[in-house]
């Protein structure tokens, strides 16, 4: 092994631990958002559209279509910025 790579996979396992931290960070405040809408907003108009696919959800019927059209038009402004 030479020198450069050996820095290399010291330097990845030095960013273990951020990365780990920084993921789970960002899964907690997304989840946070979704609650907060869930839970808060009550006219069905105003609902985010996170919350709408998951109320889409009836029992165990799942509107494959429907949520697909939905998970498109959540994804799109996210690739576009």
């Amino acid at each position: 092994m030479h020198r450069a790579q050996s820095g290399h996979s010291a330097n990845f396992s030095a960013r273990q631990g951020g990365i780990y931290s920084r993921a789970h960070r960002n899964f907690a405040v997304s989840f946070n958002d979704f609650l907060f809408a869930y839970i808060f907003v009550r006219p069905e108009s105003l609902t985010t559209l996170a919350v709408g696919l998951g109320k889409m959800l009836i029992g165990d019927i799942f509107p494959f279509g429907k949520m697909a059209a939905a998970s498109l038009m959540m994804a799109v402004p996210v690739t576009a910025v």
